[in-house]
């Protein structure tokens, strides 16, 4: 029994997709938190911003933006909280419907997301630099990956 489990194990931590993409995560996730820290801003906070400003200023709507960033609306809430505070965004009620939230950069989120874009940019390039030159095929397949899971 013993010797069955311990193989059963072994073969979990030589081929569980989801324990290596957890461990791609966290490494990918450090050294870009790394670069957006001389910026004020965690990863999931320049996301935010980013977001943010593709939509346009008339705002996104909080779902939505939950949505697009895979994130449920109290994780979202928990990284928008410090970035209200900062100025950097703001979210508003469009109208009488009191469900629905529109989260917009405001002109110093826009500032700082002009800076950390700089600095994103570096940390892509280093990262494009030693993930090699298979990312651009690894990046569509994880795209494709997320679009198969998500179905």
């Amino acid at each position: 029994m013993a010797d069955d489990l311990t193989e059963r194990c072994r073969r979990v931590a030589a081929s569980c997709a989801a324990t290596r993409i957890h461990q791609a995560a966290r490494v990918v996730a450090q050294h870009y938190d790394g670069a957006m820290r001389a910026a004020g801003l965690g990863r999931t906070q320049f996301t935010v911003l980013v977001a943010s400003t593709v939509a346009g200023p008339e705002g996104v709507p909080l779902t939505a933006l939950a949505r697009l960033l895979f994130l449920d609306r109290t994780a979202l809430s928990r990284t928008l909280g410090p970035l209200e505070k900062a100025g950097l965004v703001r979210t508003r009620r469009p109208g009488d419907d009191a469900r629905v939230r529109l989260v917009q950069i405001t002109p110093a989120g826009s500032r700082r997301l002009a800076r950390a874009l700089d600095l994103w940019e570096k940390a892509q390039a280093s990262f494009q630099s030693r993930a090699g030159e298979g990312w651009p095929e690894t990046h569509a397949r994880l795209g494709r990956l997320v679009e198969a899971l998500t179905r």
